[in-house]
């Protein structure tokens, strides 16, 4: 498997939650074509990005700039959770009203259906 730099491995991980480089860049405050030079690795992303992307929307900015895990950081007491679930969790965050009501009860369908699949 290729190793990622940090421009692309912040990419991956805002795609997961379902952030795009224009919401990325409005939202941490720096130009649409500065995160399209980091991300795609044509100039280095900066320490200060990486923990501005960090504050914003949980990336780990160690993982970002280093690839240590994890890739997200978890809230106090919640730090056993996968980065899978972490990544579920902070999309959700992002969805409307309506589009989270459907996530979370499709997410109830499947975690009845695993429990009557162990039962």
């Amino acid at each position: 498997m290729r190793k990622l730099n940090p421009g692309a491995r912040a990419e991956q991980a805002l795609r997961w939650i379902g952030v795009n480089r224009r919401q990325a860049a409005r939202e941490i405050g720096v130009s649409l074509s500065l995160i399209a030079m980091n991300f795609g690795g044509a100039s280095a992303l900066r320490d200060v990005t990486a923990l501005a992307l960090q504050a914003r929307f949980g990336v780990n900015a160690r993982w970002i700039l280093d690839g240590e895990p994890p890739i997200f950081l978890r809230p106090k007491g919640l730090e056993q959770i996968s980065d899978e679930a972490m990544a579920a969790a902070l999309a959700c965050e992002r969805m409307t009203p309506a589009a989270r009501k459907a996530f979370v009860q499709m997410m109830r369908g499947i975690s009845l259906q695993a429990e009557e699949s162990r039962n």
